[in-house]
């Protein structure tokens, strides 16, 4: 048969989802509901990620939807295309092979319509994706075209105008890669640049004078040296992003998920290992306090408090992932914000002071007393792991502890949201080339469909973009009793959306002492207004001097500052709108005071006289002489900051009157010259579901995809997809 021509598509990269009533659409491969109202999900790129296929917001393409019904089975061609008909006699299968290919291309697989491969078995070729460009698949297919709009990366192209450059939060990524276009593509404008780093990394770059603006979800510990707005840029926050299969392989679409919980995944509790692991025996063991370890669960899939919380869920065959918190290596407010939640529950605390939880569980003594919050994880098990003879030879042969490996932290977390967009595990336990000279000990890798279990802490905003599933997260719990309870009676447990972030938002406390409003997190669980409000809220803030910046980059922050708390909160999947995944500052979400303080700050900014607004909003008289503006030139780059090292000043933090700080011209200091991260190239994929409809009910579908960058999925709430 002559192959079909179609407008720019992309090539099947799926597997049969439900035996006879939908498949895998894209990557992730997994059950996800009733046969006949099947779903999953499908990755969604454009030119940035898929070179190969260029589809951008000049170039058309389509998602293109086949159903898979088999392939033709005219063996002896009688049927083909007069211009196929011409095939030269030896090549055209014998008569005695027709039946045999007969035979072969009419199987219609091994299960049942609705029934799971739970087992991993191949499909027949016939019905499996592999034939999807046959013309009996190919011309029942469903074709949508989609358009696109310009990417954040199209700024790197169009233009070689002065930037406006902000390090920091990768949760805020979402929101300044669809602002970026914005600035970029008018030609009146400047353009920005999100350089992404660690938040407490950006602020001392902040304190240092090495770079002009931060963002941040935390303000910093001690003032900044000299005055400096915390001007807030939108309400987002933390997730607990989960990947988990149910015993009949189905994907669990909600999870509850308590501080408790969390602090025991991130707190090495969980052993992590089936059979005798541990030499529980030692007098280091017992010395330690490790010994007390030895009735803990393996891991939370057979934690009883997770079971009763979460009934249903079967206990995993990935046991080291189901023991840990994925989570990022680097310092972060997001991991700020997660201690903060779990260090502000009497349960969790209790439990982390040394009080079993009402099971027995124990926290690992190595974590017995950590003080909380913490910006950074730290790692403090060193047991090592008893294994089985020749288990895993690069252990026995350079041992080291087990606990660690199986936590594994890694470095940006957006790759956090990968690996669970994925079902990456990185527990580095595997011994590969095990015995051989060249052994090393990698990741576990992609988990099997059907069994999968991994959590890992992600930006919400990133959440949204993907579709990861997200656990609801406990806020208030009116037992008081220490008994083992098996359900989840007595507590309340919130999803991220928009109204749970609208009613923590109004909780925002207006702090002085930091100069910006701070997350009250025990009041989240214990005052009756916060019952309903998301515990992982976070307010973001873009953090930029009064003094000492150059008159002309002063105005591009200011002007941008102006942007953020206008025209950049209307919410949208558009060029300069706010993305799914954040809360605008507006009246109607009770977030006017931090829209007026960021307008106030965007004032401050150009005037550069070193004044720091009140967190009313109000601009304070301005006290003494007014600093002199260094004029430096502008060549060479705008990252870098007007000053290196301290710089004498009033605190930034301060709410009332702020005298103006002297500074001193310095040079400035160009993006390549300085400390700071490389410019990361922002994913722009977003994910979308394609659900089984009337087509669909009884046939295997598979979605050939269109490289683009589609809306996002529907905002996440506790009812699952839509």
């Amino acid at each position: 048969m002559r192959s079909p021509r179609w407008t720019r598509v992309a090539a099947v990269v799926g597997a049969t989802l439900l035996a006879g009533a939908a498949a895998v659409i894209g990557t992730p491969a997994a059950v996800d509901a009733a046969p006949s109202h099947g779903s999953a999900k499908f990755v969604v790129q454009n030119a940035d990620s898929n070179a190969s296929l260029g589809c951008s917001a000049t170039v058309a393409c389509t998602i293109e939807v086949i159903p898979i019904i088999g392939i033709s089975c005219d063996a002896a061609g009688n049927a083909a295309d007069v211009a196929d008909r011409g095939m030269p006699a030896n090549q055209r299968p014998s008569a005695s092979l027709v039946p045999t290919v007969f035979s072969t291309c009419s199987k219609a697989g091994h299960f049942p319509p609705g029934s799971y491969n739970g087992g991993g078995e191949v499909p027949d070729l016939s019905v499996s994706g592999a034939l999807w460009w046959a013309a009996s698949n190919w011309q029942n297919r469903v074709s949508v075209p989609i358009t696109l709009a310009p990417s954040a990366s199209v700024c790197d192209v169009v233009n070689n105008k002065a930037t406006a450059y902000l390090y920091g939060s990768e949760a805020m990524l979402q929101a300044t890669q669809q602002w970026a276009p914005k600035f970029c593509l008018d030609a009146s404008s400047f353009s920005i640049r999100h350089v992404q780093t660690s938040e407490p990394q950006a602020k001392n770059l902040l304190r240092a004078g090495t770079i002009e603006a931060a963002i941040q979800g935390a303000p910093p510990d001690t003032p900044f040296p000299k005055p400096t707005v915390q001007a807030p840029a939108a309400v987002t926050g933390f997730a607990i992003a989960f990947s988990i299969d149910n015993a009949t392989g189905a994907a669990v679409q909600n999870l509850k998920l308590n501080a408790r919980l969390l602090a025991k995944l991130l707190s090495e509790s969980y052993l992590a290992c089936g059979g005798v692991c541990f030499d529980f025996t030692s007098d280091d063991a017992k010395s330690s306090g490790f010994a007390a370890l030895a009735s803990n669960p393996i891991d939370m899939s057979r934690d009883p408090e997770f079971q009763a919380l979460n009934p249903g869920i079967a206990r995993t065959v990935y046991i080291q992932p189901a023991a840990a918190l994925a989570v990022m290596s680097s310092d972060s407010d997001v991991m700020h914000a997660v201690t903060s939640y779990i260090d502000a529950d009497p349960e969790a605390r209790a439990w982390l002071d040394g009080k079993p939880d009402p099971w027995g569980m124990v926290v690992n003594p190595a974590y017995r007393g950590i003080q909380l919050p913490v910006d950074n994880w730290p790692l403090l098990d060193a047991h090592l792991a008893q294994l089985a003879s020749g288990a895993n030879l690069c252990l026995t042969a350079d041992p080291v502890p087990w606990l660690p490996l199986v936590s594994s932290p890694v470095l940006n977390p957006a790759t956090v949201a990968l690996n669970m967009q994925f079902d990456i595990a990185n527990s580095q336990i595997v011994c590969k080339n095990n015995g051989a000279q060249n052994q090393k000990l990698t990741a576990i890798g992609r988990e099997a469909s059907g069994s999968r279990f991994l959590v890992g802490l992600v930006s919400l905003a990133d959440a949204v973009r993907y579709q990861l599933n997200v656990a609801s997260l406990q806020t208030h719990n009116t037992s008081t009793g220490t008994a083992p309870f098996t359900d989840a009676g007595g507590r309340t447990f919130v999803a991220p959306n928009d109204a749970s972030m609208k009613a923590a938002a109004a909780l925002l406390s207006a702090d002085t002492k930091v100069g910006s409003w701070v997350v009250p997190y025990g009041t989240l669980r214990t005052d009756a207004r916060g019952i309903q409000a998301y515990p992982g809220t976070m307010l973001m803030s873009i953090d930029v001097p009064t003094t000492g910046l150059p008159k002309s980059e002063a105005a591009q922050y200011s002007s941008l500052l102006q942007f953020v708390a206008g025209a950049g909160q209307a919410p949208g999947l558009g060029n300069g709108q706010l993305p799914p995944g954040y809360l605008p500052l507006t009246s109607a979400n009770g977030l006017a005071a931090q829209a007026k303080y960021t307008r106030s700050a965007a004032a401050a900014v150009a005037a550069q006289q070193g004044v720091v607004p009140l967190l009313s909003g109000d601009l304070p008289a301005v006290t003494g002489t007014p600093p002199s503006v260094p004029q430096v030139p502008t060549g060479g780059g705008s990252a870098g900051g007007g000053s290196i090292g301290s710089v004498p000043g009033s605190s930034a933090s301060s709410s009332s009157a702020v005298s103006p700080a002297t500074s001193t011209p310095k040079p400035k200091v160009s993006p390549t010259a300085s400390p700071k991260s490389s410019v990361a190239a922002a994913p722009v994929a977003r994910t979308s579901s394609l659900t089984a409809g009337p087509l669909g009910l009884a046939l295997p579908v598979l979605a050939i995809l269109g490289i683009a960058s589609l809306g996002t999925a529907a905002w996440l709430s506790g009812a699952g997809r839509r």
